[in-house]
């Protein structure tokens, strides 16, 4: 939740204002429109390995993710 707040006020201030629905619609869609490709992914991936190292693998690439935007997240508020 905090990584979908701050995407969002991230990209709406740094965003110039004639541009902002057009550069929002393109982040929903991006955003909920990928997320079966990422189920059947974790579907046929839980399928092969198992449904826990499948959350386990899940879990682990959120934590990266993450820490990937926190370490980035000054650099953003400055550019904006």
């Amino acid at each position: 939740m905090v990584h979908m707040a701050s995407t969002n006020t991230l990209i709406q201030t740094m965003v110039p204002d004639r541009l902002r629905g057009r550069v929002m619609a393109l982040h929903v869609m991006m955003f909920m429109g990928m997320a079966p490709f990422g189920s059947f992914c974790a579907g046929a991936f839980a399928g092969t390995v198992g449904a826990p190292i499948t959350v386990a693998s899940g879990a682990i690439l959120c934590l990266l993710g993450a820490g990937t935007f926190l370490s980035r997240l000054n650099r953003l508020r400055l550019a904006g």
